[in-house]
């Protein structure tokens, strides 16, 4: 046992070098200096970093839907005068409402066409005649021109580039076409009737024997009425055509 601990001997405990005194808090001396320095404190440990939340997604805003009013509607075609805002529901027919557009329609109808019959028994194929002073010589060429040479004319006048700079001659061109789509439906018209009438014995013979005389002075009524409304275009001035230019203006055509 002896001779066990001789050969593997307990290591000595390390002595503090001279001049040093262990503790918990070292007092360092500055060289030259009699006084000790503080003691340095402890640097605090650090708070733990707390983890940010993330905001809620901010959720958009819901548009207010805002309520519709429609004033002044426009009438559809035989709904009445345009001063008289209707209701855009279509009323069923045979109510008391469907009635009414009707009769309405046809009050309208009436009255423009006594203002027309008057007129023509007074010598009148136009109304409310106002020079244009915006018309330069070219413009009432062609105005002359829309009543010349019907339906061609204003509809190459219409399709041109130059339509919507020329509001004269897009005036007379549009009521050109209406006075010669208005000519071509009272034509049917009659031939309608007519042949309608000419089925029944002795009358249909009389119309037939009517017709054949009115025809031809009617078609020299309209071909003098053409010349006229050329002429008062070819003159710079803007006017009405009896019925026609009214139901141009109700539909928004003028």
């Amino acid at each position: 046992m002896n001779s066990e601990e001789n050969q593997n001997p307990q290591p000595e405990p390390l002595q503090p070098p001279y001049g040093y005194t262990p503790a918990s808090n070292p007092v360092v001396s500055l060289p030259g200096s009699d006084q000790p320095t503080p003691p340095i404190p402890p640097v605090p440990a650090a708070a733990p970093v707390q983890p940010v939340q993330p905001l809620p997604p901010v959720q958009p805003a819901q548009p207010q839907p805002q309520p519709v009013r429609v004033e002044n509607v426009l009438p559809p075609l035989g709904a009445g005068s345009v001063n008289q805002p209707v209701n855009i529901d279509q009323p069923e027919p045979g109510s008391p409402e469907s009635h009414t557009n009707y009769q309405r329609f046809a009050d309208e109808a009436g009255k423009q066409l006594n203002e027309a019959a008057d007129a023509i028994r007074r010598g009148e194929f136009i109304s409310d005649s106002v020079m244009d002073p915006s018309a330069d010589k070219d413009d009432r060429l062609v105005g002359l021109l829309n009543y010349v040479v019907p339906v061609l004319l204003p509809l190459i006048v219409l399709f041109s580039e130059s339509s919507a700079r020329r509001p004269f001659q897009r005036y007379h061109a549009i009521q050109s076409l209406g006075l010669s789509g208005a000519l071509i439906v009272a034509s049917i018209a009659i031939t309608i009737v007519t042949g309608i009438l000419g089925v029944i014995p002795v009358i249909g013979w009389v119309v037939s024997a009517l017709m054949l005389c009115l025809t031809p002075i009617l078609f020299l009524m309209l071909i003098v009425a053409m010349v006229y409304y050329g002429v008062q275009a070819y003159q710079g001035r803007r006017f009405a055509i009896p019925v026609v230019t009214n139901f141009l203006v109700n539909q928004g055509w003028m």
